[in-house]
């Protein structure tokens, strides 16, 4: 029987699906008048055929175009575009594209291989085809080998992610252990060989409680396919033969030049998904899907809304896809061949705009801003990458995240280009080859940021919550002492808080106003403001970067953590300035946290700061909505990274104490290692060449890190599970790093780097991590490291005595001499020009920078004094203390610098000793004969230096001997000021 003809005019979203994939076929190869097909491969020869392994009355289930090998019959998804009837997504439980290249079942269908595929029965037998040609059995797994993918791409945990993750360009994977693991295991993969019956977590708890999490995957670029056989084959009726249309539409060339005006951003992200110079007419503010500023946290305002799913992906409620966060992006680049001329003109997120998208860059180079399986959310499959790009001529503005930021490309070339008032980072390019920047300037960070990270989370949670109060109207969530609340409830509570913040930044209300007194009442106007308000103005976040080169995707947990390599990268004439910071560490409870790796932040929601084992939960509007999100939501999409450990559960609703819950430090409200300040950092990018970059006035003045979790040192004994140790060693906060290199090669000439300080941790000018291959040229100019510079002396003692924090060091280049090429950590290789033409002087600092045992000061005998011409002007005497420094040189430079002196001034000395921690207080010394030999030894070094010191004087020693406290130090018992010989063979 002759079957219809038809043809697809346009695309069908089907439910529960959502993909792409390329026709590999022409109208020629549809058999349209063949009535009978077999079901499969088994009497098949090698080769490509017609089939229908499932057949039903109403042609849910098409005609399938397969290869055949061996009797098998090989699903290989990229045969056709993703809306072609004859795609064989019909043929699965559900079908969703979680990367470029694999797809698994969706959130909400947790089946395994063999139930996803619905025509395999009990005795389908399977194998696996890594080039979609061959199939072939694993020796494990045998004839139920097929893929599964690490549940990472879900959104669950994974035990090894961030330490052996698939190589991005090769996609091979790799088996290591990590903390807790004794036997290697997969890292990230998307195609690990299981056996086609592995279990599939069903329950929520599961994926983000448990760290193996696994789910069924595929291949849909022409690798990793899955083969099965069944006992037999039959002929069966074909389905409708359907042939899709040809796309015809015009495309523009990269000469095309489009005008582009502020009108093109009212309605959303501008994608420009042609090449063409796109030439800006005007200044431009950002202020997409204008709110009502009388209800301004209503669903849609300044938000994508539901009917722009087919422009936005993640719009229409499913939270799956770019936009489920927001429009993230001013343009975002999704073509190859394109030119940015900023025309001379600025583009920046209007103030309104700013205050309520607070995730976002004004260029993106790419599709989305995290490639698949990473960032706090799921942002969809497919990563378009642009290459052969340019940004030119002009100033990015006003952003609440990055300025520009990349992913992926070949060929971008950002010149004659201003990037400022960025609350995270100038620029963050990941995983790309042949970047050019020329005559960039880069500062300084927005210091009017009227909310904390927290509103950025609120606002984001809105649609979930809603989503919540829709599904579940009846359910309600208890809270101890307060009674029991609707999500509706819970969900109108966050609004009208969070509304304050908008009519007192936005609109201009005084707290104090009566009309708010008398619409909101004292005290959710006072709850709001501890919740949200931003009384410092800078940015909240953990760690900025003026600029941030880094290997493939995102890397916002450890130093050198994101796999693969970056390269090409040419510097010219490159300014970085005006970086200040004050971090937030967030300690968490572990398996505790919100849907986009949001952390519950209880010290700040406790009567006690979380310090002891009987903290009570006081909550606030935000705390009380992600707690009611896991309990009320059923729905993976909603609950995404969602998880409520039993302790905290029974510590909220009943009040029960949680005692010894376990309590990991060192990150901050987004689950990322908390690292300070960095002006310029370069992870795993080959051929650097830098010449012309100036690095100054970078003020990191953070608190000490907390000591809820102990005395850590790494992820073993209290740190973020993530943190690389010893690169990061104990709480890593307080650090500066003007110009930090690891895993690179390549060269720098004329750099300057000066007033670099830190309050009360490191400031280190250049820092070279482990295997680096770098020459350091000429004219290198280092002057004003101050580190501690706000750390009184008295506290010293109790940071010896107590890690996390560590008593503060300036450095002018420090280069790692520890390895451990197990982890692919290898042995320095920096070569100098003319190391006596490297300049540096006015270091201040409460340590030897070579009292270290993982790394020592290159140029010690280089340093010299300060002078007149730097901003210390002179040599404290032995009773000055560090602390000095800020107050009476740093804080006088501007307006800005008295700013962030005035905010020091009110942080509060940790408590050493927490309860929680420590229940009998401060434990006794006891001190051993070893430690006794330790001292007494380093005493006896101590004085043998100082005697050689007093015969063989200096300009400095003529006038004062030299104290470990004096904030200037040149050499000291602990220095490595050895010819560099000794750095290169890793000595």
């Amino acid at each position: 029987m002759m079957k219809s003809l038809l043809i697809i005019l346009n695309l069908i979203f089907y439910n529960n699906v959502y993909g792409r994939s390329m026709d590999t076929l022409v109208a020629d190869d549809y058999p349209v008048d063949t009535d009978t097909l077999p079901s499969g491969c088994e009497d098949l020869e090698d080769g490509f055929h017609w089939i229908r392994p499932l057949v039903d009355s109403n042609d849910e289930y098409p005609n399938i175009y397969v290869r055949c090998n061996n009797g098998y019959t090989i699903l290989n998804p990229s045969l056709f575009d993703f809306f072609n009837y004859h795609h064989i997504k019909s043929l699965f439980t559900s079908y969703s594209d979680v990367t470029d290249f694999v797809a698994s079942s969706t959130l909400n269908d947790h089946v395994t291989w063999r139930e996803w595929y619905l025509p395999a029965n009990d005795d389908t037998v399977w194998s696996i085809a890594e080039d979609c040609h061959t199939c072939a059995e694993d020796d494990d797994f045998g004839s139920s080998t097929v893929y599964y993918m690490t549940g990472n791409y879900n959104g669950c945990l994974w035990v090894t992610k961030g330490y052996c993750d698939m190589d991005p360009d090769s996609l091979e994977c790799y088996e290591c252990t990590a903390p807790y693991v004794d036997e290697p295991v997969s890292g990230l993969c998307t195609h690990m060989h299981l056996d086609a019956d592995s279990p599939v977590n069903s329950a929520h708890d599961d994926c983000v409680g448990t760290s193996y999490n696994a789910e069924p995957s595929i291949g849909t670029e022409g690798e990793y396919c899955v083969c099965y056989k069944q006992k037999e084959s039959k002929m069966v009726p074909a389905s409708k033969w359907v042939i899709p249309d040809v796309d015809a539409n015009l495309k523009q060339d990269k000469n095309t030049i489009v005008r582009v005006y502020n009108d093109d951003f009212k309605d959303g992200t501008y994608r420009i998904l042609q090449p063409g110079i796109y030439k800006v007419m005007e200044d431009i503010e950002f202020n997409m899907n204008d709110g009502d500023y009388d209800n301004p946290n209503a669903e849609g305002m300044w938000y994508p809304k539901e009917e722009q799913e087919r422009e936005y992906m993640g719009a229409g409620g499913s939270f799956i896809g770019p936009y489920g966060m927001g429009f993230f992006a001013g343009f975002a680049i999704e073509s190859d061949d394109v030119t940015i001329d900023l025309n001379g003109h600025t583009l920046k997120m209007s103030k309104v705009f700013h205050h309520q998208q607070r995730w976002f860059s004004v260029i993106e180079v790419g599709s989305k801003a995290f490639i698949s399986g990473q960032g706090p959310a799921n942002f969809g499959p497919y990563m378009t990458y642009a290459n052969n790009v340019v940004i030119k001529n002009g100033i990015v503005g006003r952003s609440s995240h990055h300025g520009i930021h990349a992913n992926g490309f070949e060929n971008l070339v950002i010149k004659d280009v201003v990037v400022k008032d960025f609350e995270v980072a100038g620029m963050a390019m990941n995983g790309f080859i042949g970047l050019t920047l020329e005559n960039i300037e880069i500062g300084p960070v927005y210091q009017e940021v009227p909310v904390m990270g927290v509103y950025t989370q609120a606002r984001i949670m809105l649609p979930r919550l809603r989503k919540v109060a829709e599904d579940n109207p009846y359910g309600q969530v208890e809270f101890f002492g307060r009674g029991s609340f609707t999500a509706d409830e819970v969900l109108g509570e966050l609004q009208s808080q969070m509304d304050i913040m908008f009519e007192h930044f936005i609109n201009g209300k005084e707290f104090s106003d009566p009309e708010m007194i008398d619409e909101y009442g004292v005290d959710r106007i006072v709850a709001s403001r501890k919740t949200f308000e931003n009384v410092k103005g800078l940015p909240s976040s953990s760690t900025a970067y003026g600029i941030f080169l880094n290997s493939y995707g995102a890397s916002v947990f450890a130093i050198s953590g994101a796999p693969g390599t970056s390269d090409g990268v040419t510097v010219r004439n490159m300014h970085i300035h005006g970086l200040y910071k004050d971090p937030w560490e967030v300690p968490r409870i572990v398996l505790t946290k919100g849907p986009f790796n949001d952390i519950m932040d209880f010290t700040r929601v406790t009567d006690d700061g979380l310090e002891t084992t009987t903290s009570k939960y006081i909550g606030s509007a935000y705390t009380d909505a992600q707690y009611a999100i896991h309990k009320l939501s059923e729905d993976w999409g909603v609950l995404g990274h969602s998880v409520v450990g039993t302790k905290v559960d029974s510590w909220i609703s009943q009040g029960k104490a949680m005692g010894s819950a376990k309590v990991r430090c060192n990150g901050d409200i987004m689950l990322h290692v908390t690292k300070g300040l960095f002006g310029f950092r370069c992870d795993n990018v080959d051929n650097v060449d830098i010449d012309g970059l100036e690095v100054e006035d970078m003020q990191n003045i953070g608190e000490l890190g907390s000591y809820v979790c102990g005395h850590y040192e790494s992820t073993d004994d209290g740190g973020h599970r993530n943190q690389n140790f010893p690169l990061q060693r104990g709480y890593t906060g307080t650090e500066v790093h003007a110009l930090s290199f690891v895993g690179s090669t390549g060269k720098i000439n004329n750099v300057h780097i000066h007033n670099i300080i830190s309050a009360r941790g490191d400031a280190l000018a250049v820092q070279f991590f482990p295997s680096n291959q770098i020459e350091i040229g000429e004219k290198i100019l280092i002057e004003d490291i101050h580190a501690g510079a706000h750390l009184p002396k008295d506290l010293l003692t109790s940071l010896d005595d107590s890690m996390p924090n560590k008593i503060p060091r300036a450095c002018a280049i420090t280069i790692w001499t520890w390895t451990d090429e197990d982890s692919e950590f290898y042995s320095n290789q920096i070569s100098f020009t003319n190391k006596d033409s490297v300049e540096a002087k006015c270091l201040t600092t409460h340590t030897f920078c070579s009292n270290s045992a993982y790394d020592h000061e290159a140029i010690l005998s280089n340093i010299k004094p300060c002078d007149h011409t730097t901003i210390v002007k002179e040599q404290l005497d032995e009773t000055g203390e560090n602390h000095l420094i800020y107050e009476k040189y740093i804080r006088h430079l501007s307006d800005d610098h008295q700013k962030l002196f005035n905010i020091m001034k009110d942080h509060k000395t940790p408590n050493f000793y927490p309860q929680r921690v420590y229940p009998k207080g401060k434990p006794g010394k006891v001190l051993n004969i070893y430690v006794l030999y330790i001292m007494i030894a380093s005493i006896l070094l101590f004085a043998a230096w100082k005697f050689t010191k007093r015969s063989t004087k200096n300009n400095i020693s003529q006038t004062k001997n030299c104290n470990e406290y004096e904030p200037l130090i040149k050499s000291g018992p602990n220095s490595y000021d050895t010819k560099f010989g000794s750095y290169q063979s890793g000595l």
